[in-house]
Order: C-alpha cells, then sequence, then structure tokens
C-alpha cells in the first residue's frame, strides 16, 4: 500500500490510528450521524411557539439556530470531512491547507452567543426524585422516572410538553420562560450536542439557564464548538462507525467554502421548518444558515457518493476554497446580536464545555480572517492528554476547578488575539508554507483502487499525473541543455525523445487502457474520463529517494528527485499491469464515467491481442416488398 505521508511525523504523529488509514481496505463506508431534531421540527409545525417565547429565546442566544430549521444531513461528504480532520491540530487537511470551524463560524452561521459565562460547573449527582423536583422548577413539569437516566433526561418527555402545552398572550411570564427552557434543551439534545444514544441530553445544561435576563448570557457558542471538536476527533480514530455534534454546521460551511460541493438552494423553503408569526417583524434577520433552509439542486455536485467527494477534496485547486466568505455587505452580518461579534473571532483560546476542553487554533488558518499564513508552532503535547478526559467515572467533579488554567485564559481572551498582515491582493502565505505543509500534512486520501473487479466509481490517482508531468520536464530540461549546434547530442536527444514517447504512450495504455480505444477509419482517440486539473496545483508523490519543493512557474508540484521520477509499483515492472482475467475492451469502457467489469465466460482466457473487437451492429430490418401488407 501507497504511503501518502506525513514525511514529517511531528506535527501528525497519530496517523497510523487515522481512519484515513482505512480507506484503501474499505472505501465505502460512512458515519452514522447521531441527531434527534426532527421531531422537535414537526412539533413546531404543528404547535407554532408563541412570539413572547421567540424572544426569550432571542435573548438565551438560540432564536437564530431555531429560525434556520432542519436540514438533511449527506452522511458520504461528513465521512469524507471526517477523513481529513486531525486531532491534532483541530484542522481540516486540505490539499490547498488547512482550515477548520471557527468560532466566526458559529457566530454568523447560527448567531450562537460566543461571550459570557463559561458552561462548566459541578458534575451534579442527584437522585431521580430531586432531577423531577428541579424539572418541575426550571421546566414546568414533572418527568416520571422512567424518563431520566442518570443526570440526563429523555427528550420524548420534553418533546411530549411541548406538544401538550403551549403559552398564549395570558400565560404567566415564569411559564414563557419554563417553555423556552424546554426549546433550548430540545435544540441541544437533538441538534446541537446529541450524546452517544441521540435521545437524551445532560440535565447539566439546565443550570446555565436559570437565570434568563438581557443582560447577562452564557457562552454557548464555544460549548458547542468545543463538543463539534470532541466528537470531530474521536470519529476520525479507526474502527469509529457515528458522530454527534452539531453536523448541520458543519455541513454549512463545507457548503459555503468548497463551490465544488455546494447545492443551489431554490426559492421553496425546506419541509422542516418552524411555522414562526411574526407580523409586526419584532425579530431579527435570520442568521446565514437560512440560505440553506430551502430545497436544494445537487444535479451538478456529488452527494450521497464517498469516493467522488473524497476525490473532490484529494484534488481541490487553490480557487475552489473560498477563504473569506461572509462578506462585510452581507444582511446577516449586519443584524448578528452584540454577544455574537463583542468578542474577537481570530483568539488562539481553550474552547469548554464541561469536561471537554479542545483548542482552538486560528494561527494554522489565517487566510480564513483575511490574514497571511505563516507556518504555525507544532501543538503543545499537553494538548494531547485533553482528548481522554470525559465524564465517565467523575461524578461529583468539580470541572471549574479541575480545568482552572484553561477557564483563566479564557478569561483573558484579549491576550489570545492572533495578528497578522492582510493578504489583501497578494499571495495567501508565506513563500514557504506550502513546502512545509506538504511535509507535514497528508493531503491525499484516496488510494489508486488496484482491484478491477471493483464496481462503480474508480478515482483518478493523481500520481499518474505526477509520473507523467515528471516524464515531461525531464525531456524539456534534456532539449534546453542540449546544443543546438551538436549534431551527435541531438542526435542522441532525439533518441531519447522517441524513448519518452514511448514510455508516454505506454504508461497512458496500461493505466487507463481507454485512452487506446479509437472509433474505427480514424486516429482520434475516444475521449477519455481523465480528470485534467486547471490552475496551479499541488500535489504530493513519494517516487524517489529525496525530497526536492519545486515552485518554479505556475505550477506548485512537489517533485521528488531520484533516479527515476516515474511512480513505481512493488515489482519488476514500474508500470500498473492489469490482471490477465480482465478485459479491458468491456463494453462498459466505452461510456464515460462507468468502470469496466470483468468478462464471464470463456473470453477470461483468451489473450487480448486474439479477440476480435467490434462496434456495436444494428441489425437492419428486410426491406418491404412493396404490397402494404407486411410491417
Amino acid at each position: 500500500m501507497a504511503n501518502f505521508g506525513p514525511i514529517d511525523k511531528s506535527v501528525l504523529y497519530g496517523q497510523e490510528n487515522h481512519r484515513s488509514e482505512d480507506v484503501v481496505g474499505d472505501p465505502d463506508t460512512t458515519l452514522i450521524v447521531r441527531r434527534g431534531d426532527i421531531s422537535f421540527w414537526r412539533i413546531l409545525q404543528m404547535a407554532p411557539r408563541h412570539i413572547r417565547v421567540l424572544q426569550v429565546l432571542q435573548n438565551m442566544g438560540f432564536l437564530g439556530v431555531l429560525q434556520c430549521g432542519h436540514i438533511e444531513i449527506d452522511t458520504h461528504l461528513i465521512t469524507a470531512l471526517v477523513e481529513r480532520w486531525r486531532p491534532e491540530t483541530h484542522t481540516f487537511h486540505f490539499s490547498v491547507g488547512e482550515a477548520t470551524i471557527t468560532l466566526q463560524d458559529i457566530a454568523v452561521i447560527w448567531a450562537l452567543p460566543v461571550e459570557g459565562n463559561i458552561i462548566t460547573g459541578v458534575d451534579t449527582n442527584m437522585t431521580k426524585q430531586q432531577w423531577q423536583n428541579y424539572c418541575h422548577q426550571w421546566l414546568g413539569f414533572q418527568p416520571n422516572e422512567n424518563s431520566f437516566k442518570n443526570a440526563r433526561i429523555k427528550l420524548a418527555a420534553l418533546l411530549d410538553r411541548l406538544l401538550n402545552h403551549t403559552c398564549d398572550d395570558d400565560s404567566p411570564f415564569e411559564e414563557v420562560l419554563q417553555e423556552a427552557r424546554v426549546c433550548v434543551m430540545c435544540l441541544i439534545g437533538g441538534l446541537l450536542c446529541p450524546d452517544a444514544t441521540g435521545n437524551t441530553v445532560s440535565l447539566l445544561y439546565l443550570r446555565h439557564m436559570e437565570n434568563i435576563d438581557e443582560e447577562s448570557t452564557s457562552n454557548w457558542g464555544t460549548a458547542v464548538l468545543a463538543y463539534l471538536y470532541r466528537e470531530l476527533c474521536t470519529a476520525s480514530q479507526r474502527g469509529k462507525t457515528n458522530i454527534g455534534g452539531a453536523m448541520q454546521l458543519l455541513q454549512i460551511w463545507a457548503w459555503s467554502r468548497i463551490i465544488t460541493l455546494a447545492p443551489i438552494p431554490s426559492n421553496n423553503v425546506a419541509d422542516l421548518m418552524p411555522t414562526i408569526d411574526d407580523p409586526e417583524n419584532i425579530l431579527p434577520v435570520p442568521p446565514y444558515a437560512r440560505r440553506w433552509s430551502y430545497h436544494i439542486s445537487q444535479t451538478h455536485t456529488a452527494h450521497n457518493a464517498i469516493r467522488i467527494i473524497r476525490n473532490t477534496l484529494d484534488r481541490m485547486q487553490e480557487n475552489e476554497f473560498i477563504w473569506t466568505p461572509y462578506l462585510h455587505g452581507l444582511p446577516e452580518l449586519q443584524s448578528l446580536p452584540a454577544y455574537a461579534t463583542r468578542t474577537p473571532w481570530n483568539i488562539r483560546c481553550p474552547l469548554i464545555n464541561y469536561s471537554i476542553v479542545e483548542m482552538h487554533h486560528v494561527e494554522r488558518v489565517l487566510r480564513q480572517f483575511g490574514m497571511i499564513q505563516d507556518i504555525p508552532p507544532n501543538p503543545l503535547v499537553s494538548e494531547r492528554r485533553l482528548h481522554q478526559i470525559d465524564r465517565r467515572g467523575r461524578r461529583g467533579e468539580d470541572w471549574v476547578a479541575f480545568h482552572r488554567d484553561y477557564i483563566l485564559k479564557w478569561n483573558d481572551v484579549h491576550s489570545l488575539i492572533v495578528v497578522r498582515p492582510d493578504v489583501g491582493n497578494g499571495r495567501g502565505t508565506v513563500p514557504d508554507y506550502m513546502n512545509w505543509y506538504h511535509q507535514i500534512s497528508r493531503v491525499q486520501i484516496s488510494h489508486r483502487i488496484v482491484s478491477t473487479n471493483t464496481i462503480g466509481y474508480r478515482p483518478t490517482d493523481p500520481r499518474d499525473w505526477e509520473a507523467v508531468y515528471n516524464l515531461a520536464e525531464n525531456m524539456t530540461q534534456q532539449a534546453e541543455n542540449s546544443d543546438p549546434n551538436d549534431f551527435t547530442a541531438l542526435r542522441d536527444l532525439r533518441s531519447r525523445t522517441i524513448a519518452y514517447g514511448h514510455q508516454f504512450m505506454n504508461f497512458s495504455s496500461e493505466r487507463y487502457p481507454s485512452v487506446r480505444n479509437r472509433p474505427p477509419g480514424t486516429n482520434e482517440p475516444v475521449p477519455s474520463n481523465v480528470y485534467t486539473p486547471a490552475g496551479p496545483s499541488n500535489i504530493y508523490t513519494e517516487a524517489g529517494q529525496s525530497n526536492v519543493y519545486t515552485e518554479a512557474g505556475p505550477s506548485n508540484v512537489y517533485t521528488p528527485a531520484g533516479p527515476s521520477n516515474v511512480y513505481t509499483e512493488a515489482g519488476p515492472s514500474n508500470v500498473y499491469t492489469p490482471p490477465q482475467s480482465f478485459n479491458i475492451y468491456a463494453n462498459a469502457q466505452r461510456h464515460l464515467g462507468i468502470s469496466p467489469v470483468p468478462f464471464e465466460g470463456s473470453e477470461l482466457n483468451t489473450p487480448v491481442d486474439e479477440r476480435q473487437v467490434h462496434p456495436p451492429q444494428r441489425n437492419r430490418r428486410r426491406p418491404r416488398c412493396g404490397t402494404g401488407g407486411h410491417m
């Protein structure tokens, strides 16, 4: 199996346990996304919340999430992104550089607060009777004992309360507050921080909703982002089968930045949108996520197709990723509440949610803030241990005391701002950044599918393009270095050029057999389903013995030096040869985008050159006899 990096493991030290290692053996398995919010949105359609409840949700910081409704999750896209998530850096590693979900994204997409009291405290341990009384006080009803599981309450009990109780103009304000808390608990357990079951929510979050007023907020944005980071880190490990966290946020983030995967929203609102009655326009403009709360068209993009999405990300070009999608003139930005904008977004800080502490590494994604990206320092060794800390077996733990140092860092957040020169119209990175990045990163995930019996989409191997590039580069360099007056050298150059030409043809025809197929009586090859990269390319290769990064001209290709620049498979031959049992002239090969399949029958053992290959023949009808009585 090929080694796609990293060459320098000082940053991505956990590659051996990363799920990208399993892609070659199991390229089609996708993660199961845990969420429990569908019933919540249906209830809000049948029983809309009163404007008074919605105003309380605005003060709490959750109205933006409610306004954006439900979006279907593409588990194939989520899986492809998780394959690029690195727990060591809390960033996605693309061919164009590192990127991640930041405080800016969670503030703009959902308008969640990113300031206020940290979501942490004592891991309270109470009896079911005590939890029943606690819910009666703050949620307005007393669930039965079967609705609790330790310090968690079933979402079904909360949903039943919303379905059977709604506030109106005459409801006491305390009931309005209680109904708002029930809505928030449903959002946290079903959409923002779904747990391993997907049907319960921690009552510890209710602690931070006891005092609701316009002057003080809780820092729900950082808590949701911390939970998402932890879920991404866990799911990126080998053998993991499911993922929770704010997957809707992750998908909107990807759609907003990766133009090759972005669908087109229509003018028709999505099916599971809550009914909001606001005739006097009291409520603010919905946040950025509402742009995607419509029926969407994906006829021009890949969706629910893990191999195609993975390959699209593999060959991403610089102009296919939008570093700064949130333009200053957007109406959603103009209407953001103060609790989403007062705290700087470009801060290197800890993100805290009770036992969870994850670092917000903006110094690695400065282009997302319009700044020039330099080479960031390696993550601290102490951060590795944070992933091992959770709430299991820690009832009664005081997480404020446990994470005291990280909480103190957050309280001094303005000292953690990261500032670099603006990109302007120039280059987005320092000159040696991409050289360094390709040494420490793993940007190639799709492995060339060697088994010719594999049915379905088969991605083009970028190493094949590198081999062709290296051959062309060698040919060009030898021609440039030849003395035009030395006829002996020119004859030698002619021989080498012919040899290179044969290498080109042999390599192409053996690696991609369809390029040999020509229509009868022509010299033009049938158009092959081969990707042609446009624009600068940053491609990692492994052939050769030394690693030399060249950046000449319009192409930034990581080119290894060595006796041979052609990618070689194990064995005596430098050219990949399909197994004998595979017929390269299968009819499926003649249709673009369809992989050839093995023959069945006696032709399996027939040499290719002995077969009679003919284009499909049409059986023509005999001419009519002219009497008009025959058809």
